[in-house]
């Protein structure tokens, strides 16, 4: 079945075989379920935003995935974890909204090998990708919104840590969430279970 116009999903819904080839937008609180033969071949396509979901068993669906990123202004208290929902490492590059043209914003890994938090900005650090399972710390000064655009992860994902006894911090690290489903969205260390 051919979708045949722009929509805003706005409530749960269920479409089975079919292909996306106008642009659908799951607005938070919505669920859209697809099941079937589905096809999506432009991430533009398929916009799942922050709060929606997307529930589906298609390899090799496109869809761009929002997350909103409440700025901290003056306080220093927004700091988000995330990772990637796309297939695969992606280029930091590659993530609108992501990278401002300011300087006011910090996106950190651990580095559990030199038990070092790095940040993207000091050159030193030289990391250009999100690795698919590994989670970042970001925080912006001002509101923005992240993007991800590319096939959607429905592969199984592993990540391994290393336990040295006499290294703090080792076999510690921030695991990703590779799937669009949004598990954390709050500010400080607090779990908000939205």
């Amino acid at each position: 079945m051919e979708i045949p116009q722009t929509q805003t999903i706005v409530t749960n819904t269920t479409w089975e075989n079919v292909s996306l080839s106008n642009r659908i937008i799951v607005e938070k609180g919505a669920v859209l379920t697809l099941t079937g033969a589905v096809a999506c071949i432009d991430a533009a396509n398929l916009v799942i935003k922050d709060g929606g979901q997307l529930v589906h068993s298609a390899s090799g669906l496109k869809a761009t995935l929002e997350k909103e990123i409440e700025g901290y202004g003056s306080t220093n208290e927004g700091w988000y974890t995330m990772s990637s929902p796309i297939k695969g490492n992606i280029e930091i590059s590659s993530v609108d909204g992501l990278i401002p043209t300011s300087n006011n914003y910090d996106l950190y890994r651990y580095d559990e090998p030199t038990s070092i938090w790095q940040n993207v900005k000091d050159a030193n650090n030289n990391f250009t990708t999100l690795d698919i399972g590994r989670g970042y710390l970001y925080a912006n000064e001002y509101d923005v919104t992240l993007s991800f655009a590319g096939v959607i992860n429905n592969e199984t994902v592993s990540y391994e840590l290393f336990k040295t006894d006499d290294i703090i911090l080792s076999g510690f690290n921030l695991i990703g969430n590779p799937y669009s489903h949004n598990i954390y969205k709050g500010k400080g260390a607090a779990i908000d279970d939205e």
